[in-house]
Parts: structure tokens; C-alpha cells; sequence
């Protein structure tokens, strides 16, 4: 992969990492299973998008050593937001208010995450 399609990736990763946590914040407090359900296609065009550059970061392989690190931190970072964020669409679809709380957690800690690890180094 080219070092430039890498960081288009990088920034695609981000910007779904960056989607995904301003959609659950999103979420009225006091959320109800009703309210809950009807997020679910949302979660789910997420979750989604996540897997998709998930899917591309982890197959890819740089020759830039520098890049390659970077990307081998990104990739189950990323892997792991995707997965997060199909447990929280599928706790939306069930109505299941407390699998989603746990869910939205692990979905903010993993976008914070991928925006760390994809921050520039000097």
C-alpha cells in the first residue's frame, strides 16, 4: 500500500472513529428502548464504515518502517471501535438500554483511542 492511500486510510479511521462518538453523543439522556431502536440504522451505517477500514487497515502492509508501526497500533484499535460499534447497533435493534450503555463506553474509549494513536509524532 502507498504510503498516501495508508494515511487517507488513517484519516478515514478517524473521521468514522470521530462519526460514530458525535452520533452517540447524539443520544438523548434518559434514552428509551423506542429511542433506542430507532438510532440502530445509524449505528449500524457506523459500525459499518468502521469494519470497512478495518477490514483495509489490517490487510495492508507498508514498506515505510515508521508507517508500518503506526499502522500495526491503528489497525486492532480500529478493529476493536468496529466491533464496539456492532454491539452497541445491536443493543440499539434489541431495545437493550444497558448492553448500549456498556457498549457507547467501549466505543469512547476506542475512538479516543484511534485518535491517539493516530495523532503526528515528532
Amino acid at each position: 500500500m502507498s504510503p498516501a492511500r495508508y494515511l487517507a486510510l488513517v484519516r478515514e479511521a478517524v473521521a468514522a472513529a470521530r462519526a460514530a462518538s458525535i452520533r452517540l453523543a447524539a443520544l438523548p439522556s434518559g434514552l428509551t428502548a423506542a429511542q433506542a431502536k430507532a438510532a440502530a440504522p445509524g449505528l449500524t451505517a457506523a459500525a459499518t464504515r468502521a469494519g470497512q477500514v478495518a477490514q483495509q487497515l489490517s490487510a495492508a502492509r507498508l514498506d515505510d518502517q515508521r508507517l508500518e508501526t503506526q499502522r500495526t497500533s491503528i489497525a486492532p484499535l480500529d478493529v476493536a471501535l468496529a466491533g464496539a460499534l456492532r454491539e452497541a447497533a445491536s443493543a440499539a435493534r434489541a431495545g437493550d438500554i444497558a448492553a448500549l450503555d456498556v457498549a457507547v463506553a467501549k466505543v469512547s474509549s476506542g475512538a479516543a483511542a484511534i485518535r491517539a494513536a493516530a495523532a503526528p509524532t515528532s
